[in-house]
C-alpha cells in the first residue's frame, strides 16, 4: 500500500512540473534596468541653456497695490531748476572772469573819488549855491536812472548769461525809468531842501552879522550833503561806483583820477575863499534877504522884553 501511495504520488507530480515548466517558458522576462539618473550640470541653475545660450527673461508685471505691511514712499522731489546750473561752459567761464575782474577793482579808491567830488560840489556851492543845487540834483537823477537800468541788466545776466551787447541795451533803455528816478528824487530833494531852508532862517536870524549871501551857501552845502549822504542816496552813490569801475578799472588809473579830482576840488575850494557867494541866476536875492532880516529885527526890536 505504501509503494503504490508513492508511486501515485510521483505520477500526479510529474503533470504538476510540467505545468510550471510551461508557465515558466510563457511567463515574460524580467524588465530592462531603469537608466541612471541624470547627472548634475550647474547650468541648469544659472540661467544657462544649451551652449551656453542664457534663457530669455520672464516679463514680470508690476504690482497693481503694494504689499499690506510694506510703506509705499513717495518719489523724490526733484531740485528746483537753476538756469546758471544749466548754462553753457562758455557762459560760466565768461562769467567766472567778470566776477574776477569786479573783485580786482579798486572799491576804496572809488570812494575816495566819490568823497572828492562831494568837495568840490561844496567848494562850487561857496561860488554859485543855486547853480551847485541845480547840477547836484540833475547828477543825483541821471545816477539813479542808470542805476536802475543796471540792475534790470545785471539781472537779465544772471537768468541767461552776459552778452556783449547789455551795457548798449541799458544805455538805452536808461530814460524809460526816467517816472522812477523822477518821484524819489523830487522826495528826497524835498526833504533835503526843507533842512536848508530851516538852517538857512536860522543862520540869517540867528548871526546878524553874517551876510545873506553866505547865508545862502551854507544851505546850499547842507543840501547837496544830504542829497549825497543821507539814507535813501545809495543808489546813487552804487551807480557812480560802477562809472569810475568803468572809467578806471585799474589802481593806477583809479589814483591818477583821484589826483586829478582833488586838484580840480582844492582850486574850487581856494576860489570860494576869495570872493563872495553869487546867487545866479536869481540875482538880488542875497539883498532882498537882506531886507527882509531888517524888517523882522525892527519888528521885534518894537516888541518888549526883546
Amino acid at each position: 500500500m505504501d509503494g503504490d501511495t508513492a508511486a501515485d504520488a510521483r505520477a500526479r507530480a510529474r503533470p504538476l512540473a510540467a505545468a510550471q515548466r510551461l508557465r515558466g517558458a510563457a511567463a515574460p522576462g524580467a524588465p530592462p534596468p531603469a537608466p541612471p539618473p541624470p547627472e548634475y550640470r550647474q547650468d541648469q541653475y544659472t540661467g544657462q541653456g544649451q551652449y551656453g545660450r542664457p534663457y530669455p527673461t520672464q516679463e514680470r508685471y508690476p504690482e497693481p497695490y503694494p504689499p499690506r505691511n510694506q510703506l509705499q514712499r513717495r518719489p523724490p522731489e526733484q531740485p528746483p531748476h537753476d538756469p546758471r546750473a544749466a548754462a553753457r561752459p562758455d557762459d560760466r567761464r565768461d562769467e567766472r572772469t567778470r566776477d574776477e575782474r569786479e573783485s580786482r577793482k579798486p572799491y576804496g579808491w572809488y570812494r575816495i573819488i566819490s568823497l572828492l567830488v562831494l568837495v568840490a560840489l561844496l567848494g562850487f556851492a561857496n561860488i554859485a549855491p543855486l547853480l551847485a543845487v541845480a547840477v547836484t540834483l540833475g547828477g543825483v537823477l541821471v545816477l539813479r536812472m542808470a542805476d536802475k537800468a543796471a540792475k534790470g541788466m545785471e539781472g537779465r545776466q544772471t537768468r541767461r548769461g552776459p552778452r556783449t551787447g547789455d551795457a548798449v541795451a541799458a544805455a538805452f533803455r536808461t530814460p524809460l525809468h526816467l517816472p522812477g528816478a523822477l518821484t524819489m528824487t523830487l522826495l528826497l530833494s524835498a526833504l533835503s531842501l526843507f533842512a536848508g531852508v530851516v538852517l538857512l532862517a536860522v543862520l540869517i536870524f540867528a548871526d546878524p552879522g553874517m551876510a545873506a549871501s553866505r547865508a545862502i551857501a551854507w544851505s546850499a552845502m547842507l543840501v547837496i550833503a544830504l542829497m549825497s549822504l543821507a539814507p535813501g542816496s545809495g543808489a546813487s552813490r552804487r551807480q557812480l561806483a560802477r562809472v569810475w569801475g568803468a572809467l578806471m578799472p585799474r589802481a593806477e588809473a583809479a589814483l591818477i583820477g583821484a589826483l586829478i579830482i582833488g586838484i580840480f576840488a582844492a582850486v574850487l575850494v581856494g576860489l570860494s575863499r576869495q570872493q563872495p557867494p553869487d546867487t545866479t541866476p536869481l540875482d538880488g536875492m542875497s539883498q532882498n534877504l537882506e531886507s527882509l532880516r531888517s524888517d523882522v529885527h525892527d519888528l521885534v526890536s518894537g516888541v518888549p522884553f526883546f
